[in-house]
């Protein structure tokens, strides 16, 4: 009697049944998620972008002299023209499961956090983690000045801006964006400067925002609802996420 069939046809169903035991989390592009994957502690930088109702700004001089007038706003942290700068991890790392979700885990006032995320938006050169519950609030008594305004507008996926009601309150969740470059995983971020003058006849009468590590990616439509008076600076920024052993 001839076995070698039937053990050909038993290992070919052994190889099988395995792989369909194996359960793993989803590819995007070239990348398996699967693991825990920690942040670098360098983000690179992209360029820097000025943009006033005249459009935008591109004589560095111009941007180094606007960003000198406001450290007090602490535009001290933004690298104007570096390619690399520091990075407060706080020990990130997300870890990505097999159901669709991952978990980000970070230190909060030095306790380790962890936050359940929805994997969203995939396509070819990236996915957004979308928090699975209400992360952020904020309330605003007196509504939004305009530069607070033209701020929650300047992040596309707007996780404060698309919940302003006129109640005056917002809840949100977290969203992060990732990008895929080179067969590597890196968190998508800007730093973003924004000043108004309610006059351009009183000099000094400024309001304005400073926030440095948005997770996210900058409305490149914002530029076009400025008015006379308005000024924004940005700069993107992509943070390493590798993943580990």
């Amino acid at each position: 009697m001839n076995l070698k069939p039937v053990f050909y046809t038993l290992l070919l169903l052994s190889f099988i049944t395995t792989a369909c035991k194996k359960s793993s989390g989803p590819v995007i592009n070239t990348i398996h998620l699967e693991g825990t994957y920690e942040a670098a502690n360098v983000q690179n930088l992209a360029g820097t972008y000025m943009y006033t109702v005249n459009g935008q700004v591109t004589n560095k001089d111009t941007i180094m002299a606007y960003l000198s007038r406001h450290t007090l706003l602490g535009t001290a942290d933004l690298n104007a023209f570096g390619t690399s700068a520091p990075y407060n991890t706080d020990n990130e790392q997300v870890t990505f499961l097999t159901n669709g979700q991952a978990t980000l885990s970070r230190l909060v006032d030095d306790t380790t956090q962890l936050t359940q995320f929805n994997i969203t938006q995939k396509a070819e050169n990236g996915f957004v983690l979308a928090a699975v519950d209400s992360t952020f609030y904020a309330y605003y008594p007196y509504g939004l000045s305009r530069s607070e305004m033209l701020d929650n507008e300047a992040n596309t996926l707007s996780p404060a801006g698309n919940c302003y009601t006129s109640i005056n309150v917002c809840s949100s969740r977290e969203q992060l964006p990732f990008v895929i470059k080179n067969n590597q995983l890196y968190l998508n971020r800007f730093s973003l400067i924004i000043t108004t003058y309610n006059s351009s006849n009183i000099v000094g009468s400024i309001s304005g925002s400073a926030n440095y590590g948005f997770a996210g990616s900058f409305n490149t439509d914002l530029p076009g609802k400025l008015i006379a008076g308005d000024t924004v600076v940005y700069q993107n920024a992509t943070v390493l996420f590798t993943q580990k052993p």
